[in-house]
């Protein structure tokens, strides 16, 4: 799972939310390393790039990065914090941003982040029931800042996937 967030290839498949296609630019996958990564609206055809700096990597503990916009209208810098935590069934996987953009409406950075982790669970989950099915199944939990509203919707998203997750262990157990 920690390497999904770090191999580019696997950037572009999960992290893009629905309706955007995604790539990476560059990826330097240490701390210090940069990385600059752009998103393209499939209906439009508009492309926003971002990148910024890793700050902190602790394989299979947590990541934390700076996020920078390109464009003028998108100013200053966010700082993402992902931690990796073993549960029982999985990964119970929290991500925190701090610094968005004012913009940016809150709404549209949980749904954002729910759709992108919905699409990580897909293709882990894929990747896991091909190789051996007692591997630990992952469950996601979404909670992109404990001081913005909406925290409501990230539980809910959290319940549906450790449901889906609960479900993959009765057939394999």
């Amino acid at each position: 799972m920690y390497r999904a967030f770090l191999d580019p290839d696997a950037m572009a498949k999960w992290l893009p939310p629905n309706g955007f296609t995604g790539r990476v630019l560059r990826m330097g996958a240490r701390v210090g390393g940069s990385y600059r990564m752009q998103f393209t609206h499939l209906g439009s055809g508009a492309t926003h790039a971002f990148g910024g700096e890793c700050v902190a990597l602790v394989p299979g503990e947590h990541i934390v990065n700076t996020d920078r916009f390109d464009g003028p209208n998108l100013p200053g810098e966010m700082r993402t914090t992902v931690t990796f935590k073993a549960v029982s069934v999985g990964t119970e996987l929290p991500v925190v941003q701090a610094g968005i953009p004012a913009v940016i409406p809150t709404d549209a950075c949980y749904f954002g982040w729910q759709e992108s982790l919905q699409l990580l669970a897909q293709w882990v989950e894929a990747e896991i029931s091909g190789c051996n099915p007692l591997l630990p199944r992952l469950r996601t939990l979404s909670a992109a800042s404990a001081a913005l509203p909406g925290r409501g919707v990230c539980e809910r998203l959290a319940q549906r996937t450790n449901a889906r997750a609960e479900k993959l262990l009765k057939l394999f157990f």
